[in-house]
């Protein structure tokens, strides 16, 4: 991802926060002996009805997508809309790739930067067995998904993610929109 302009990140970050998700699963398994166990995954994707849009987050960031059907509202359908309308799935597969994605996303990040924290806590803890903590952060996604403070009690490594606006706060940029006369 290093070869990916500002303007990519920027704009993949847009979608992110607009379209995409940030989400820590929890499915129930069963061990070789039948015992039940917690299993978690870290996910991170946008959808969208742009099969061009699929395409350009995969040359830039790998991933790839599914098809699945987008229900319109019933509003859409009394003005005439089709009832059934084709969406995109694109996903950031592999905990190493999400880790990039997230880091190369996070400055330019407005609504779902709190999300990416956590997700990126997450991901760094692939080799880590600690389903408390893993417990934890899924709850704390769950909470800033629904738009409520989280109340579990993570880590403070969350925190210490410094991204560049974080670094930059006392800087103001200049307008990139001038008046013509």
């Amino acid at each position: 991802m290093s070869t990916i302009s500002k303007t990519d990140l920027a704009y993949a970050a847009a979608m992110l926060d607009g379209e995409g998700h940030f989400s820590i699963t929890k499915v129930q398994g069963h061990s070789s002996k039948g015992h039940p166990y917690w299993m978690f995954d870290c996910k991170v994707g946008i959808s969208n009805t742009s099969l061009k849009l699929m395409r350009w987050l995969i040359e830039k960031f790998g991933g790839s997508y599914r098809v699945s059907i987008k229900h319109i509202s019933k509003k859409a359908r009394a003005n005439g809309q089709k009832s059934l309308k084709v969406c995109y799935r694109w996903t950031c597969e592999g905990y190493k790739k999400q880790e990039l994605f997230i880091l190369s996303i996070l400055p330019y990040l407005i609504i779902k930067t709190e999300q990416a924290k956590v997700a990126l806590e997450w991901v760094r803890m692939v080799q880590v067995k600690d389903p408390e903590k893993r417990m934890k952060l899924h709850l704390q996604m769950i909470a800033l998904n629904q738009g409520s403070s989280p109340t579990t009690n993570t880590s403070n490594t969350v925190n210490t993610v410094k991204i560049e606006s974080d670094l930059n706060s006392n800087i103001q940029s200049a307008s990139l929109v001038t008046a013509t006369a």
